[in-house]
């Protein structure tokens, strides 16, 4: 039998398959795959967003990050300065409405400003955002 899951790879990066939107392992060829109840979905607001000064920090830093809600951003690769912490609550909501190959629609609801991650790839040329028909910036993290 081959195996195709390391559980202690799994188990020490399991906010990273979290925050990549990991649905469902397969643990073996002869096993049916099994979910992933801690997968965060398409995209999600976070409290805390750690400033970083290199590539490296960034990379070291995903072994102790929450990423539900912590993202990292490295401040010498983005354009923009968020706040450092956000006010998040449980009805605040970000939704896949629409996905296309050129365009991705999202529907979101929070009473106040927030930081959204989304579990997309970071692509810095083409991509444009949209906030109510407006456009505004966006950075790559984690």
């Amino acid at each position: 039998m081959q195996q195709l899951f390391d559980y202690q790879i799994a188990k020490n990066n399991m906010e990273v398959l979290n925050m990549l939107n990991t649905r469902y392992f397969i643990t073996s060829s002869n096993q049916p795959a099994f979910s992933n109840a801690e997968a965060l979905g398409n995209a999600w607001f976070v409290n805390e967003v750690k400033c970083v000064n290199s590539a490296n920090d960034e990379i070291t830093g995903l072994g102790t990050l929450n990423t539900k809600t912590q993202a990292i951003l490295n401040q010498k690769t983005s354009n923009i300065k968020p706040a450092t912490s956000y006010q998040t609550d449980s009805n605040d909501v970000i939704k896949l409405k629409r996905y296309a190959t050129k365009k991705l629609v999202y529907e979101s609801q929070s009473d106040k400003p927030g930081f959204a991650v989304f579990s997309e790839i970071y692509y810095p040329e083409g991509w444009k955002c949209f906030i109510d028909n407006k456009e505004v910036p966006y950075t790559r993290v984690n």
